[in-house]
């Protein structure tokens, strides 16, 4: 995989229904409509570029029995729970599957992949390189924008920052509603990059360049991914251990400094004694209240509207949140891509290895209901499949 980008018409087009949605911001920097108006106006445009495709190459046959299996749960659980909010599932599902069919026809999924793994890798990179911009230079953001939580983030031209301690170390963004996400997203691309393009330039850049997010969980997957994918080979392992041993330290003697980046990353997981909780630990709250609602019921969940009719209007973020909203089932049912994958690898540590972290992952961000989740999951999948399938044919050849 190069660094530079190749696109046509049609992955412009998926790239403008991404860059429109959340978890990105573009949409906050204007009077733009409710995103629920624009996706229904792109997946008309996206049926209509569907029909007009001749001699129609389908998608890999697993994917579109778990798709079809996952819409007929969200069926069911919506005359369950008597909640109309999964028909919003059902639509991300075929939107979803529409636009894979799409580049699958027109490009390929794995050219997709490619360039949005380039996206985050230049999100990264100008949101590391305006982290020290900002602490060297002491610059106030150009404008700020407005997340639909209420938060504010100031925008720097090349990334957003959501918060500058008063020690001018800055929480970057790239262009997401928060740092934790674009860590997320970096894993994602991180995995991506070591299942089917191996480029060791891309996932050096981007694993320091993540840093700048100053994000706890994406220091933990960091770590299990070194761990898992080169704990093999002591050797190859000794010079990232060495790095990130002198990067502890000098954070380490950042502490109580004007420069005190201790307190923003390591700091957060001391213990705090008023609290009785840790530093960092800003989501327990959620977690317990979401604990709640899932054992009300374990096997079905409470139903997401169903919870706010009781009052509790979030509790997202947290490793309950999908038990809470749809139970064991549910929750087995959301993430069966993933776990498609999960069990094709087991005899393949290195798909084996990348379920593991991304289930990680899952337990800080459980899956919500966005496109920018459904087309990872699924072009993880298909791209699985494609791969060990070649991997097959080689080995009968063999």
């Amino acid at each position: 995989m190069t660094l530079s980008l190749k696109y046509n018409k049609y992955l412009i087009f998926v790239f403008v229904v991404l860059l429109s949605s959340y978890p990105y911001v573009f949409n906050r920097m204007g009077p733009f409509p409710d995103e629920k108006y624009v996706h229904l106006v792109f997946f008309l445009i996206a049926l209509f570029i569907l029909f007009t495709i001749k001699q129609l190459q389908w998608l890999p046959k697993i994917l579109t029995i778990c798709c079809f299996i996952q819409i007929l749960t969200w069926i069911f659980f919506s005359i369950y729970h008597n909640d109309l909010s999964y028909f919003t599932r059902i639509f991300y599902i075929l939107f979803t599957y529409i636009i894979l069919l799409i580049i699958h026809n027109k490009q390929s999924i794995r050219t997709f992949i490619s360039n949005n793994n380039k996206l985050i890798y230049y999100l990264s990179l100008f949101g590391f390189i305006t982290f020290f911009i900002i602490l060297i230079f002491n610059v106030s953001p150009f404008f700020y924008i407005k997340n639909v939580d209420g938060r504010s983030i100031g925008c720097y031209i090349l990334s957003c920052a959501s918060k500058v301690f008063s020690t001018r170390i800055p929480r970057m963004t790239g262009f997401f509603d928060e740092p934790g996400a674009l860590a997320y997203w970096g894993i994602y691309a991180l995995i991506f990059n070591r299942l089917f393009f191996n480029n060791k330039k891309f996932e050096i850049v981007l694993m320091i360049s993540l840093l700048a997010t100053l994000s706890l969980a994406y220091i933990i997957q960091f770590m299990v991914y070194i761990l898992l994918f080169y704990v093999t080979n002591i050797r190859k392992i000794l010079p990232s251990v060495i790095i990130l041993l002198i990067v502890l330290f000098a954070v380490y003697k950042t502490k109580d400094t004007n420069f005190d980046i201790y307190k923003a990353t390591i700091g957060r997981l001391e213990f705090d004694h008023t609290k009785g909780t840790i530093k960092g630990d800003n989501r327990s709250l959620m977690a317990e209240d979401a604990k709640m609602f899932f054992k009300l019921n374990p096997i079905m969940g409470y139903g997401p509207n169903n919870i706010v009719a009781k009052g509790y209007t979030y509790v997202a973020d947290n490793p309950y949140e999908n038990l809470a909203h749809d139970g064991i089932l549910g929750t087995f049912m959301t993430y069966l891509p993933l776990l498609i994958v999960f069990y094709m690898g087991r005899h393949n540590k290195k798909y084996f290895f990348a379920s593991i972290i991304l289930l990680l992952g899952f337990l800080q961000r459980p899956f919500h209901i966005v496109i920018l989740y459904y087309l990872m999951l699924y072009s993880l999948l298909i791209l699985t499949l494609n791969d060990l399938k070649i991997s097959s044919m080689i080995s009968k050849k063999k």
